[in-house]
């Protein structure tokens, strides 16, 4: 299964929503269907139920010649161990960061 190639991380209302909107439309680029599936920051948690790498991966199962490959979740930016699991299963990413 495909993982994303790139993350969106930004502060909230900082206009993540835009650019997965906009990225979203082009036809080089995959975004999950789930905006913020929040994976490496909460994953497990009751309000955002990815509790495993099998459930993330699902969520780009439906990529086929993208070059891109990406989702968006804004606590991706600041959560204490985001960083560091991000590093673990996809050292390779690129990070779209957006502040305000």
């Amino acid at each position: 299964m495909t993982l994303p190639n790139f993350l969106v991380i930004g502060a909230e209302k900082a206009g993540t929503t835009t650019i997965y909107h906009y990225l979203k439309q082009h036809t080089q680029v995959y975004m999950s269907p789930r905006k913020e599936p929040h994976f490496f920051s909460k994953n497990g948690t009751k309000d955002y139920p990815i509790p495993t790498l099998e459930d993330y991966k699902a969520l780009f199962q439906g990529t086929s010649d993208e070059i891109a490959i990406g989702e968006a979740s804004t606590s991706h930016l600041t959560h204490p161990q985001a960083a560091e699991r991000i590093q673990y299963h996809i050292p390779n990413a690129k990070l779209i960061a957006i502040n305000r």
